[in-house]
């Protein structure tokens, strides 16, 4: 999982959410960005439908949801969307 930072327009990847993965529900991982990185933009995917998964995680940072299965090109379509807000 990874964040992303804008700077001057660039879109840079911000990895060091990395390593707060293993072990780590979704939730937790969102509730741990958030503390990060206030301003963090954050899509959820989920196999579940999205009132349950978002349910518990509204507020600032959440960003959209990206329903699985998805394809490559329907999450560079939502990123881009985000990137141009």
């Amino acid at each position: 999982m990874s964040a992303a930072r804008g700077t001057g327009g660039a879109y840079q990847p911000d990895r060091s959410t990395a390593p707060l993965t293993p072990g780590l529900s979704g939730h937790d991982v969102f509730r741990e960005i958030r503390r990060l990185n206030a301003s963090a933009k954050i899509v959820l995917s989920s196999g579940n439908s999205e009132q349950t998964t978002t349910r518990l995680l509204t507020g600032p940072g959440l960003a959209g949801f990206l329903p699985k299965p998805y394809r490559f090109e329907e999450l560079i379509e939502k990123v881009r969307g985000l990137l141009q807000q």
